[in-house]
């Protein structure tokens, strides 16, 4: 991995070119354990390490001082006269251990824990806004073997009704930069190799990891796109990984490390000499449902009713954007007779993939993802405008609102009828219903059998609930987060919510069984080709072939030695 230097000169020219504001690099850090500086919440006086996932059962660590105003240290109750070997044991589930000493010669006393999760921190002298700033950002892996890395970079709050200024929880956005200001571009804990990320909170789930979990099920299981072949590297959906985010010296909880969706990761066609490629955000209802035909466009507009232009934006690439292809769509599905739609909508529409998308929201229950929350996407314009679909922003789902009064809402029992996905799914059924309803009840039964297997589901959740709780974080986050107006004042359980979200997918599994026709009992379960080979760090990185240390393995924590 490219790494940015972290030496004093570095950061001087950073400073003189305005990449970096006048912050120090660590907050009062008074010791280093096993060579690694702490992530600091300065008000609260607590200092989180990161180590290894196979060390948190044990624990023994070369502890040093290493700022001059602090005297008469100690951890633990143990003295530290220089480099000192220190056994804390188990170091699991938030435990703590008090650092004392004297600080310019008055006692205080500083909370130490460790996380085998990786730490985010960003830092700049205010708080962050709307508006890309300039910071510095620090990234800690717990298997690196280097120093957490000090990057340049540049950070906004993102998001629509999730940002506003009586949400407290927020999501960011963040590019890395090199010193000379330009884009950074690396592949951050084994995702691709970009400059652009995205930090998701899950602000009014209660799970926090809602989102996350939808992304991973969604590549496991989803139809490639039609183009898959041209571009074996295109990916339709987004990788993620767990981390605890600083911001500021202040702990701020657990997020979601997530690629964007965009013409990079689709791998659709980039702008040369005219427009190619072409990907559009459902971002209203407004037309997003294609029951409504575009009577007109303007393609120096962001958006067209409800879809917002991602690739190319104006002024991104090419002069305008092109709405062409997505107003033929869209008129094709509101205006086609019905023997035209029949015999033509596999020309405008990826069928096995929008298939694929429709028992998917049905699955999780998506009812903020049946017309807006996705991507629309084409590969090359040129040579086809069929359309392909991506998930996007699923907080909502697994029984959770959207809302943050979280009330209860007959939107999201198990038993919820979404209807029909879009105005495509309801003429589909119109023209091609028997055939279509066959093939829809078929899919369902193959992915009942794998990735849709109660077992199955409830072993994701399971296994991210166990790295959560062996790394402190639940607690952590709990602490940091239960009562807030983000969640309407209710508490945060993390193994309450864990017990509800496996009885709300027993219950949601039996209302879609009689809905598509299928009886578990008579059926041989099919054994899923890699279910056995899958392996997760506790970080809930996906690894082929796992070394010695702790994972998550068919929903357990296993060591492997």
């Amino acid at each position: 991995m490219k790494r940015l230097s972290t030496n004093a000169d570095h950061f001087r020219k950073c400073l003189l070119t305005g990449l970096l504001l006048g912050t120090s690099v660590w907050a009062t850090a008074q010791v280093r354990i096993n060579g690694r500086e702490p992530f600091t919440d300065r008000a609260k006086g607590k200092l989180l390490y990161v180590t290894t996932s196979i060390s948190m059962s044990h624990l023994s660590a070369t502890v040093e001082p290493n700022d001059a105003k602090w005297t008469e240290l100690s951890i633990n109750g143990i003295p530290l006269n220089g480099a000192t070997t220190v056994d804390f044991g188990e170091v699991t589930a938030g435990r703590t251990f008090p650092l004392s000493g004297k600080y310019e010669d008055k006692d205080s006393t500083l909370t130490v824990s460790f996380t085998c999760l990786p730490v985010v921190e960003m830092k700049k002298p205010t708080a962050f806004t709307d508006d890309y700033e300039p910071c510095q950002i620090i990234i800690d892996e717990p298997d690196s073997a280097h120093a957490a890395p000090i990057y340049a970079g540049k950070v906004k709050h993102r998001g629509g009704t999730t940002n506003t200024a009586d949400r407290h929880k927020r999501n960011y956005h963040f590019k890395l930069l090199d010193e000379n200001g330009a884009s950074l571009d690396l592949p951050l804990m084994g995702m691709r190799e970009d400059n652009s990320w995205l930090l998701d909170a899950g602000q009014v789930d209660f799970f926090r990891l809602r989102n996350h979990i939808c992304h991973e099920l969604w590549i496991d299981f989803s139809t490639r796109p039609y183009y898959h072949e041209q571009e074996s590297k295109s990916v339709n959906g987004c990788h993620v990984r767990i981390i605890e985010l600083f911001v500021n010296d202040e702990y701020r909880g657990i997020y979601s490390l997530m690629e964007p969706v965009d013409r990079k990761q689709l791998k659709i066609k980039k702008y040369k000499k005219g427009v190619k490629g072409c990907l559009w955000k459902a971002v209203e209802w407004e037309g997003t449902t294609f029951y409504d035909p575009v009577d007109s466009y303007d393609n120096h507009s962001a958006t067209l009713m409800g879809f917002e232009a991602k690739y190319p934006e104006p002024g991104d690439d090419a002069d305008t954007t092109d709405y062409a292809p997505l107003a033929a769509v869209m008129n094709f599905v509101a205006n086609a007779s019905d023997e035209n739609f029949r015999d033509q909508i596999n020309t405008y529409i990826d069928l096995p993939v929008m298939m694929d998308y429709s028992l998917f929201i049905d699955m999780i229950n998506g009812i903020d993802n049946g017309g807006k929350n996705c991507y629309w996407s084409i590969y090359d314009k040129n040579k086809s405008g069929r359309m392909s679909i991506t998930p996007w922003d699923m907080d909502a789902t697994f029984g959770q609102n959207y809302a943050n009064n979280v009330e209860p809402s007959e939107l999201t029992k198990p038993d919820n009828e979404l209807g029909n996905f879009t105005n495509i799914e309801t003429r589909l059924i119109a023209t091609q219903g028997k055939e279509y309803n066959a093939s829809k009840q078929q899919r369902y039964a193959e992915l009942r059998q794998t990735v849709f297997d109660e077992q199955q589901l409830n072993a994701r959740f399971e296994a991210h609930y166990d790295t959560l709780t062996f790394s402190g974080a639940t607690a952590r986050e709990t602490e940091k987060w239960s009562g807030d107006s983000d969640l309407g004042g209710k508490v945060l359980d993390f193994k309450a919510e864990l017990t509800d979200i496996k009885s709300w997918i027993h219950q949601r599994l039996a209302y879609l069984d009689q809905k598509y026709g299928y009886a578990p009992s008579g059926i041989t379960t099919i054994s899923h080709p890699s279910n056995d080979r899958v392996w997760y760090t506790l970080g809930g990185q996906r690894v082929s072939r796992p070394g010695k240390g702790i994972y998550i393995h068919q929903g357990r924590k296993v060591v492997r030695k």
